[in-house]
């Protein structure tokens, strides 16, 4: 970490361009001061820029009218800035656990064989600088479908399910998991049955029965995530199997829903 202080004189202080409206003194706990310009934070660090270099000043070392415009500067000039990582965890979600969950509505037709519950779990580190509210995480999960059709062969499709988890807040410099809805994914199969009769020409006949069993199989194939704030799209992220993601799929807004739920990091 670099600490520079620089007074500059009232001479150069007049020969600032009126185009830098954020140049401005700031004043450390200590009392002394520096002129720069705001371009922006890193975790609970302000970017400050001086000449052609860029310091960065934890808030905390920032005297109180510092921190209040610092504060006025972040709601006209939020750098949303976002890192993430996901995973895929067995069960139901904690936001739908003992209310059944909710499904994407995708199942194979016939008799049930099989029920699958997962969620995917995104780990959210909001780099912005500051505590962001009325949050809203959107999400597509892909959904492979596989149907055998005896000696038919195989068929397979991919389908999107759509649902959202509504954050109240993501704390700035910090990570935040949250969980999607649970995704119910049901396997099942069915049997056909075809008889054939042959009459022969001497009177004599035989028959045979031809069984066709049509398996379908569903399964999780990765997530889409786009990170909504007050209604404006500022953070996206992808996490799908290479054989989706070299598809190039694109979001559908038409989609079987999983449902939405509520996140408070806080409990």
């Amino acid at each position: 970490m670099k600490h520079i202080y620089i007074a500059f004189s009232l001479l150069s202080l007049l020969c600032i361009p009126d185009a830098f409206a954020d140049v401005r003194s700031f004043t450390s706990v200590d009392g002394k001061s520096i002129v720069a310009e705001v371009v922006g934070f890193e975790g609970r660090a302000v970017k400050l820029k001086m000449g052609e270099t860029i310091y960065q000043v934890p808030v905390s070392k920032l005297s109180e009218p510092d921190k209040e415009y610092l504060k006025a500067w972040l709601k006209d000039n939020i750098p949303y800035a976002f890192r993430f990582s996901v995973f895929e965890k067995e069960g139901a979600s904690p936001l739908t656990s003992g209310q059944g969950g909710e499904s994407p509505s995708l199942s194979g037709r016939g008799n049930q064989e099989s029920t699958d519950v997962s969620h995917y779990i995104a780990t959210i580190t909001n780099d912005s600088g500051v505590e962001l509210e009325d949050v809203e995480l959107q999400y597509r999960v892909f959904i492979k479908r596989t149907v055998r059709m005896g000696f038919s062969g195989t068929n397979k499709s991919t389908y999107q399910a759509g649902g959202l988890t509504k954050i109240t807040s993501l704390p700035a410099g910090r990570g935040t998991s949250v969980p999607t809805a649970s995704i119910v994914l049901t396997d099942s199969s069915s049997k056909s049955t075809m008889r054939t009769t042959i009459t022969y020409t001497n009177g004599g006949s035989t028959s045979f029965t031809e069984t066709k069993k049509n398996r379908d199989r569903l399964e999780p194939m990765g997530v889409w995530f786009r990170l909504y704030h007050k209604g404006k799209l500022v953070g996206e992220y992808k996490d799908l199997h290479d054989d989706v993601a070299n598809s190039n799929p694109t979001w559908e807004e038409s989609t079987n829903w999983i449902g939405r739920v509520e996140f408070d990091p806080n409990q």
